[in-house]
């Protein structure tokens, strides 16, 4: 009898003991589940509050286009979120919007700012078109929008039917130092030579350049006017050197060049006497 009794009192304590664990365990279970549960909500709580809503956007590198203006192309709504925010999508749609845009970078910073960098292209010159004049960046393109910095633009005269040489001019432009660029009224094709460009500077000078890769030279052109005199009579040569034109050394150029072609008609009819002459001997 006492053998049945210590072992029913054996299985009640192991039965008491293993609902023990049971209900340990269940506990522990509700409480992960329900602390998952809790993070979930608060994460999408979080996700959706005004602590990662986009409050602040810088902007770098502008120079023509308007802060303002910028801005209202990204257009962020007041309950746009920061997690939502896609930066290539913004870099995309800022380029395609304004052709003055040469890059975009956008960047995501703690939890409500975007910082954006934008690098311009270059305002070079200007072209007359329909009775107006437009203005063309680096690449060629017309740029239609506001001008924040204002300054005149060198004229191209004699280029649009010259797609090609205007491309080559401009590109030279953008290498021009901008000191030296805003001192430059007036450029003009050669219609004789369609390699060589005239460049009418503000001061009077005129600079005769050739259309490749002359911004090497004209980069010095500050230091050479100094030694310029009389600016409205010469003209600065930099296609073969540098060196200036005055009227004396082309009424020179031109006086050597028909000497040579007047010297060279003279032999040729000299050679035809004396062939005659042998002719005639025979």
């Amino acid at each position: 009898m006492k053998k049945d009794e210590i072992l029913e009192r054996y299985r009640k304590k192991s039965y008491n003991s293993t609902l023990k664990r049971y209900e340990k365990k269940r506990r522990n279970e509700i409480i992960i589940l329900i602390t998952i549960i809790s993070s979930i909500i608060l994460f999408i709580s979080f996700l959706n509050s005004s602590f990662v809503k986009v409050e602040n956007i810088n902007v770098e590198g502008l120079v023509q286009l308007e802060e303002n203006e910028l801005i209202a192309t990204i257009n962020i709504q007041d309950d746009d979120k920061i997690w939502k925010i896609k930066e290539e999508d913004i870099a995309n749609k800022l380029e395609n919007t304004h052709n003055i845009i040469k890059n975009a970078q956008v960047e995501k910073e703690f939890l409500n700012t975007l910082n954006v960098k934008i690098q311009e292209k270059k305002l070079l010159a200007q072209e007359e078109k329909n009775g107006q004049y437009v203005k063309l960046l680096e690449d060629g393109q017309e740029y239609g929008g506001k001008v924040v910095q204002n300054y005149n633009l060198p004229v191209l005269e004699n280029f649009s039917s010259h797609p090609l040489e205007k491309n080559e001019i401009l590109k030279s432009l953008s290498e021009v130092d901008s000191n030296v660029l805003h001192k430059i009224s007036e450029i003009s094709f050669d219609e004789q030579n369609n390699k060589i460009a005239n460049i009418y500077m503000r001061d009077g000078q005129r600079v005769k350049v050739s259309l490749v890769n002359f911004s090497s030279k004209l980069n010095y052109y500050n230091q050479i006017e100094k030694f310029i005199d009389d600016k409205r009579s010469t003209v600065l040569n930099l296609v073969n050197g540098a060196y200036l034109e005055t009227e004396t050394s082309e009424k020179y150029k031109v006086e050597k060049v028909n000497s040579l072609l007047n010297s060279y008609e003279d032999k040729q009819e000299t050679k035809v006497d004396e062939n005659d002459k042998i002719t005639v001997s025979a």
